[in-house]
């Protein structure tokens, strides 16, 4: 299903070949696969974070985390 890529910790998807890591969060016990760009930097989760300051979503997904 996915393979590591030069041994840095960066898996892809072998279908769509979207690379990601896996981020453990000990708060919800869950693993969880952020995408990053070739060189492991989470540019695409700092757009959709900027995406979302913009949009004013931020209130609302604070708010949903909160409950």
């Amino acid at each position: 299903m996915t393979d590591l890529l030069d041994g840095d910790g960066i898996f892809a998807d072998q279908n769509s070949g979207q690379r990601y890591k896996y981020v453990a969060c000990p708060a919800h016990q869950k693993d969880y696969e952020i995408p990053v760009d070739r060189q492991g930097d989470y540019v695409m989760v700092i757009a959709t974070i900027l995406d979302n300051i913009k949009s004013g979503k931020w209130n609302e997904i604070i708010d949903r985390q909160r409950k």
